[in-house]
């Protein structure tokens, strides 16, 4: 039986070079689908990926539909359990369900991919196991050039310090490899600078923007920051905060904390 590693190696090598890797069962399944023509091309700029494995999946994906509100457009890829949860703040037709094995000819004009992480998926990018959908998706960006985008904080329940050794040496080597951070209530403003967009029109003209099927969204700008004191700040759940205001309250020493959903 193949190890984890060999798996890997054929399955990125069958993806990234269009060609079907014969060997283990589990290649063979996961090159089937690579045989198949794709039923539907995305001309999307960016992809959100996620399963119901990831504690962060959810959010994700809703960060990466408010792209929609500033005249961008981007498709997610889920797995069947996470799926009917999105749908009603993700139109249907931007909604991939995951199949087989992570089919790149699917996302040709993809600039900017957001992958949810847990433990889990974030260890097993970093030590190139693509046992999964979205490993695949983060394995296959990180090699085609795709700006790669993860959250890589240490979960706040990682209390013996062995693991957060383990999880922080993990998001170095991400670090090292290209991914970029982008922290929950972050992803959106990162993915609109990476697209280009002007984040100033954020700071500028307002806090509140409408909802995209669940509650507004508040917008914590410079001009938030500079009204509060310091200290603990306990925030929405939901709340974006722009990258000028989180930079002003580092040096504030601002504290952000988000209250429930």
């Amino acid at each position: 039986m193949d190890s984890p590693r060999d798996l890997t190696r054929q399955i990125l090598a069958g993806i990234g070079g269009g060609g079907i890797v014969k060997g283990s069962q589990a290649t063979e399944v996961a090159a089937q689908s690579l045989r198949r023509k794709p039923a539907r091309i995305s001309t999307a700029r960016v992809l959100a990926v996620a399963d119901h494995s990831a504690p962060s999946g959810a959010a994700v994906i809703r960060e990466a539909a408010a792209l929609g509100r500033f005249g961008y457009r981007a498709e997610v890829l889920v797995d069947s359990v996470l799926a009917p949860s999105i749908r009603r703040y993700v139109p249907a037709r931007q909604i991939h369900v995951m199949e087989g094995a992570f089919d790149p000819r699917v996302f040709p004009s993809v600039e900017l991919i957001a992958v949810a992480t847990g433990p889990g998926t974030l260890g097993k990018v970093a030590l190139g196991i693509a046992d999964g959908i979205p490993e695949q998706a983060a394995l296959w960006a990180l090699g085609s050039g795709v700006r790669t985008f993860m959250d890589l904080t240490c979960p706040a329940d990682c209390e013996q310090e062995a693991l957060r050794a383990v999880y922080s040496a993990h998001a170095e080597k991400l670090r090292a490899l290209g991914v970029e951070h982008a922290a929950r209530g972050m992803l959106l403003l990162a993915l609109l600078a990476g697209l280009g967009a002007a984040t100033e029109i954020i700071e500028q003209t307002g806090r509140q923007r409408p909802g995209y099927g669940g509650p507004q969204r508040v917008f914590i700008t410079v001009k938030d920051v500079q009204a509060h004191r310091g200290g603990a700040w306990v925030i929405p759940a939901n709340a974006v905060v722009t990258a000028a205001a989180g930079e002003l309250a580092l040096r504030k020493k601002i504290v952000f904390q988000r209250g429930k959903e």
